[in-house]
């Protein structure tokens, strides 16, 4: 009984397709993007819909407005990493604003605000920690 041999001949445009859906799983995951998501609720922990959420990166002091949906959320998508501002404006509360809030690549941050009862001339500003630090305060002796 003979063998058989079936012989495969790859055509250069056979090799590039082969290359491209081999490499396309690894440039799907290279995206130098992240996002800001969060809850806007009153300080009675009702959510707020409606509200005006600006998201400004610090570096290019580029911003997107979003609005509130009818369950108080918001999601700022695709945003370049970095250190961001968060705002969220409605009438008869005062402005919230979170700052330092940084984006990493395939990052999303979650940035709940809670608004305060008062005009929007007035600002309620929460600030966290700079990257790299814990965070941690420390009061009394050593």
């Amino acid at each position: 009984m003979g063998k058989r041999f079936s012989h495969c001949v790859m055509t250069p445009f056979s090799v590039l397709l082969v290359i491209l859906c081999a490499s396309s799983s690894a440039l799907l995951a290279q995206v130098d993007r992240g996002g800001i998501v969060g809850t806007v609720t009153d300080s009675s922990g009702a959510v707020v819909p409606g509200v005006t959420v600006t998201v400004t990166n610090v570096s290019t002091n580029r911003s997107s407005k979003l609005t509130t949906d009818a369950n108080g959320s918001y999601a700022a998508n695709l945003l370049q990493i970095g250190s961001y501002t968060v705002a969220a404006e409605k009438e008869g509360f005062k402005r919230g604003l979170q700052s330092n809030v940084d984006v990493g690549v395939n990052q999303v941050v979650r940035v709940d605000l809670t608004l305060q009862v008062g005009e929007i001339t007035q600002t309620v500003e929460v600030t966290r920690p700079p990257a790299g630090s814990d965070g941690n305060l420390f009061i009394g002796n050593p």
